[in-house]
């Protein structure tokens, strides 16, 4: 996905308080994992000190902290409070579970259809926002413990790919 259709994405998913919309939102924002996003509950998001708490899924240095910016938090923290709060206080909950990647999925493939810029997959957001970082100039060290990648080669083989 090209930075000027992952800007325009976010735009697009940026208003409706609806569940779908804000999952794509806070993957842009934070390029977490699909499984790691689902799993957010509303204390993972910290409104004080503008970061998302993202629970690991898949290696030892998945689980981590990171930083957003202020004006996202505060689109995140304005959505969110249009929108009903889970028992469990799960952002994501159904009510009989939690969101699936095809109710997320659709989101994208409507943003890609009314765009007409082909076919992504919501993992595409996350090497999008990994070329996004290092073409603004932020360190791939950073970028690599950002995205919870266990070394650098792997936010490598991310960010070249995704500029194929």
């Amino acid at each position: 996905m090209s930075i000027e259709n992952f800007v325009n994405l976010k735009k697009y998913v940026s208003d409706p308080p609806i569940q779908s919309y804000v999952f794509v939102y806070i993957l842009i924002v934070t390029g977490g994992r699909f499984g790691e996003v689902q799993k957010l509950s509303r204390s993972d998001l910290d409104y004080k000190n503008n970061t998302i708490h993202l629970p690991g899924t898949k290696t030892e240095t998945s689980d981590r902290t990171v930083d957003i910016p202020a004006a996202d938090m505060n689109m995140l923290r304005k959505t969110l409070s249009k929108m009903p709060v889970s028992l469990s206080n799960q952002l994501f909950s159904t009510g009989v579970g939690l969101i699936t990647h095809n109710a997320v999925s659709k989101v994208l493939q409507k943003f890609c259809l009314e765009n007409k810029i082909g076919k992504y997959t919501l993992h595409s957001i996350r090497h999008t926002h990994c070329s996004y970082l290092l073409l603004n100039d932020v360190s791939i060290y950073y970028t690599s413990k950002r995205l919870g990648y266990k070394n650098i080669k792997t936010t490598m083989d991310a960010y070249f790919a995704s500029i194929r």
